[in-house]
């Protein structure tokens, strides 16, 4: 047992320090998000999915896990894993990685400020003075909540999950998350009537943001690390032009609930770079994450 104890300190320590054995594989996280990540789901979700399907594509083996949102991020800058499917492209996190345009997904996230301080009227940030916040990784909000609403909140608790963050808010132990809506209503629902306390859905006053996979910039294996972009690259437009990545997110929205413009005309188009591409093959050729985000009209 002894000998044990010592294995799980020191096998963290030697994927940290470039001892990793697995080089062949390909290892994909993602935090638990809604109906689009999750061990619950059909093959854990879209977005890991997805991801494993495009590079199963491109010939290489995969492994996908569900993670801490930090662990995750974490672990793509200690190279023990070799690509975040998705995220939010705050300046947090991109900082040190890679998002070449093809990868990007253009998908701009739709979220909702939910409490159980009924009394209040409105999302701006004057309304939510003073309210105790939970959610699963501040620094990666999207600018404008880090900016103006962080510095309001009392206490703001970062390392929640999903579920952890809807048990502390009808416990009244937070006032405040920023959720997807179908994932919150479905734990409400679940949990016994007596447990129900009133909420309020707020509209936040601020935009979504685009999300894409990102990759470790400066690599200790630039060689592999750039191989890897372009079979990437290269299997993600193959699958977006013969439909087997709209293929993936009908079978998603069918499996799993999750909330996609399939069943909502409202909602962003979870593939719209691949739908660009199908509109514009140009498109993709040296265009910068801007210039694309503003050609699918996320701007």
């Amino acid at each position: 047992m002894r000998y044990f104890f010592i294995w799980m300190l020191l096998c963290p320590l030697a994927w940290a320090n470039g001892l990793r054995q697995d080089w062949n594989t390909i290892h994909v996280c993602h935090l638990e998000w809604g109906n689009s990540t999750g061990k619950q789901l059909f093959r854990k979700g879209f977005y890991l999915h997805s991801a494993e399907e495009i590079l199963r594509n491109a010939g290489y083996q995969v492994e996908t896990h569900v993670l801490p949102w930090r662990r995750c991020l974490g672990n793509i800058r200690d190279e023990s894993m070799d690509m975040l499917a998705m995220a939010w492209l705050t300046a947090d996190n991109s900082q040190g990685m890679l998002v070449p345009p093809p990868v990007l997904s253009g998908y701009i996230a739709k979220n909702y400020l939910i409490t159980t301080n009924i009394s209040i009227f409105d999302s701006t940030p004057d309304a939510i003075d003073g309210l105790k916040f939970g959610g699963p990784a501040l620094h990666s909000l999207p600018h404008s909540i880090q900016q103006d609403y962080v510095p309001r909140f009392q206490q703001p608790l970062q390392q929640l999950s999903m579920t952890q963050s809807f048990k502390m808010l009808l416990k009244k132990r937070i006032d405040l998350i920023y959720s997807p809506l179908a994932p919150f209503l479905e734990f409400y629902q679940a949990i016994p009537v007596q447990q129900r306390i009133e909420y309020k859905v707020l509209q936040p006053h601020f935009k979504g943001l685009a999300v894409a996979p990102l990759l470790k910039q400066n690599h200790s294996r630039p060689s592999r690390q750039k191989a890897l972009i372009n079979a990437y690259n290269y299997s993600y437009i193959e699958m977006c032009n013969d439909g087997r990545l709209h293929q993936l997110l009908a079978e998603h929205t069918a499996k799993d609930g999750l909330l996609s413009q399939i069943n909502n005309s409202n909602l962003p188009d979870l593939l719209t770079h691949c739908t660009l591409l199908l509109q514009q093959p140009e498109s993709f050729n040296n265009n910068p994450v801007k210039t694309l985000l503003e050609k699918s009209g996320h701007h």
